[in-house]
């Protein structure tokens, strides 16, 4: 009987576990972290870590993106990064099952060797058995996509993040066998649409970094300012001056980057009662048809 007791027990206590894991996640929006508290819910791992929480005081890297604090790799003083890393900056797990069109936003700084070194954004939905990348290189075709991914492949990101795709370079010029450019320079604001993510209730992200071990004497890569918020859509209209008795001149405005363009100018008995321009003009069959 204590036996069957027990069991009993050990069952109900994995069955609870498992159906109120996602209520543990973070579910009210918008959510914001600028990781000026003394402890962050945000924690590191991997091979060779040197993520560090504070105010940095680097050559290039010498503040926050806000406030004071941010997380840096490469600690915060006048030092190389750790070679042979392989690391990430993991963030608490997030509810999206009230998000139709989650938004995430952040501010990063990378200072690296170009191609080699750098980092990336990725994402998991069965508490980090499995990662993948938000994202690609290229920008994307979306226009609410800001300063993604500079870089298509760097080299030491093999075996963490496939593709190996992400933030890589510096401002710098290269240095013998160290290749440099294409570092940010200055805090970057990032943001990008996780349209893929909506209505998942279990969702974690971490930043990635990986380098080699050699030409690491960089300041490496910064975060700071992560949020997630519900995409609001501004309502789409449009202004339109006359240009002659009959001739007027149409131009959409608002909207939230509309991908095309669809007129119709209540025109019938015009054979050009359409456009699929941002702006463009019609000259009306009769001044009744302007009405």
């Amino acid at each position: 009987m204590q036996l069957l007791f027990k069991l009993s027990m050990i069952l109900f206590l994995l069955v609870s576990a498992r159906t109120h894991s996602p209520a543990q996640c973070i579910n009210v929006f918008p959510y914001s972290e600028n990781f000026e508290a003394a402890s962050s819910p945000w924690t590191t791992g991997g091979i060779n870590s040197d993520w560090a929480l504070g105010s940095p005081s680097k050559s290039i890297i010498n503040a926050a993106g806000s406030g004071v604090q941010c997380w840096i790799t490469g600690g915060l003083t006048n030092s190389p990064y750790n070679g042979g890393q392989k690391s990430w900056l993991q963030s608490p797990c997030f509810d999206f099952s009230g998000l139709n069109y989650p938004y995430l936003s952040f501010l990063i700084f990378w200072d690296t060797e170009r191609q080699y070194d750098g980092g990336n954004l990725q994402y998991s939905l069965n508490s980090g058995n499995s990662w993948f990348n938000v994202g690609s290189s290229g920008g994307g075709s979306d226009c609410r996509t800001k300063n993604w991914f500079n870089a298509g492949n760097i080299n030491n990101l093999a075996g963490l993040a496939s593709p190996q795709q992400g933030w890589s370079g510096t401002t710098s010029s290269g240095s013998g066998s160290c290749l440099g450019g294409n570092g940010s320079g200055e805090w970057k604001q990032a943001g990008y649409c996780l349209s893929n993510l909506a209505g998942e209730a279990n969702v974690i992200f971490r930043f990635t970094f990986s380098s080699g071990t050699t030409c690491n004497d960089y300041d490496g890569m910064a975060v700071d300012s992560f949020s997630i918020s519900e995409l609001v859509f501004p309502a789409f209209d449009f202004n339109y001056t006359c240009e002659t008795d009959r001739r007027v001149l149409f131009t959409g405005t608002g909207g939230d980057c509309p991908s095309q363009y669809q007129w119709d100018f209540g025109d019938p008995s015009s054979s050009t009662n359409s456009s699929t321009l941002l702006s463009d003009t019609h000259t009306f069959s009769s001044p009744e048809a302007i009405q």
